[in-house]
């Protein structure tokens, strides 16, 4: 997440409060206004003395200021452009600007300010940062140069070594992203966000004893996430704990967030255990998952279509490939229409129309007019 270094600007020393320049602003109230964060009346209190020609510095820095709190950021733009025009060396205002331009979301201007500000100082770690941040968002090239950069100015900075690990571990370049969250947890042992990037790290590279330590110590603290609940399990099977896999999973099946890659281990790790009566019942619900439960769906419409297209074996094909998946009261209608009028086979569509019925519910408003039609036609093919 971009993080936005606030305008600077030395309040105390651009407000005296002891002193007034006669025909000047009343600096007590602009003060007051100020420090109980009501910076739009005061912007509104500094044009009413100046009106629209606020030329004094001092005056136009405090008008920037106030408008950029206020959330007035394209005033806030044209002040703090006019004080560039007017010092085009000063690195504050072109930080400033840099700023109201990411609050704005016009990341390639922001990005213009931060780079002329990055060739005048080439120790600004905050630049180097931000100018990472909005890569990552722009799709730069030289995001991982930027962080990096960033990363050597001050290696203990926890949002810049999170984004520069994951940009790391998503070009596998392993060692560097270890580099840059060893360095970073040093200072911060504690940090969540960091040890989290530390095990997708451990699981990237099949790390699984490390893995399982870090999500051990990531769910001790409280992270009980479930990306790192399954990172756990799949780590425990790899170091052949069966067991505590099997655990792990259940501990998530029981929550009714078990997904096919977790009751495939589940099996596995049940069949590693020579419990093959649990092997089969898990293989079997992992196969349940795996398959979309709008299948069984998708070949009734696909046998439908076949059956406009005079595709009479094809459709049944469908139909009968869908009931695989989903007892579907419909499908039998389908299927025993087919048969009865396209098929010519009334010892068939007798069985499916009785399926049907069997399977229909007579209150619902939509199947009565079939189950109407199903009872007649049944009659009529088995007198």
């Amino acid at each position: 997440m971009i993080k936005i270094i606030l305008p600077t600007l030395l309040i105390v020393l651009a407000i005296s409060t002891n002193a007034q320049t006669p025909g000047a602003l009343d600096n007590e109230k602009l003060l007051d206004l100020m420090q109980t964060q009501r910076y739009q009346e005061a912007a509104l209190f500094i044009k009413s003395v100046y009106h629209d020609d606020v030329s004094d510095v001092k005056a136009l820095s405090r008008l920037a200021y106030c408008n950029y709190m206020a959330g007035n950021l394209a005033e806030a733009e044209r002040n703090y452009t006019a004080l560039y025009d007017k010092d085009t060396l000063n690195n504050t205002l072109l930080s400033n600007l840099a700023n109201v331009q990411l609050k704005r979301g016009n990341y390639h201007q922001a990005t213009y300010y931060l780079k002329k500000l990055v060739l005048r100082d080439t120790l600004n770690f905050t630049v180097y940062k931000q100018l990472g941040q909005i890569g990552e968002i722009t799709g730069d090239s030289n995001t991982v140069g930027y962080l990096s950069r960033a990363n050597h100015l001050n290696s203990y900075d926890a949002d810049v070594a999170y984004d520069l690990a994951n940009l790391y571990i998503q070009t596998k370049q392993f060692g560097k992203a270890d580099t840059v969250l060893s360095n970073a947890i040093k200072a911060d042992t504690t940090n969540l966000l960091l040890i989290r990037t530390k095990a997708k790290l451990a699981y990237s590279r099949d790390s699984w004893t490390e893995l399982v330590q870090l999500c051990t110590k990531l769910i001790k603290a409280g992270d009980g996430s479930m990306i790192v609940i399954n990172w756990l399990g799949e780590g425990y099977y790899y170091i052949k704990q069966y067991k505590k896999c099997i655990e792990t999973f259940q501990s998530i099946e029981k929550l009714g967030l078990e997904k096919e890659s977790s009751l495939y281990f589940t099996a596995k790790s049940y069949k590693n255990l020579n419990d093959h009566s649990n092997a089969v019942k898990y293989f079997r619900k992992t196969i349940q998952s795996s398959i979309s439960p709008n299948v069984g769906n998708y070949y009734t419409e696909a046998g439908d279509s076949q059956e406009k297209l005079k595709q009479a074996t094809g459709a049944l094909n469908s139909y009968l490939k869908s009931l695989q998946f989903e007892e579907n009261a419909f499908t039998y209608y389908m299927i025993a229409n087919l048969y009865d009028q396209a098929l010519k086979n009334k010892q068939k569509a007798a069985i499916y129309f009785r399926k049907f019925l069997k399977t229909a519910v007579s209150q619902n408003a939509k199947q009565r007019p079939y189950i109407v039609y199903a009872e007649t036609r049944l009659r009529e093919i088995t007198k």
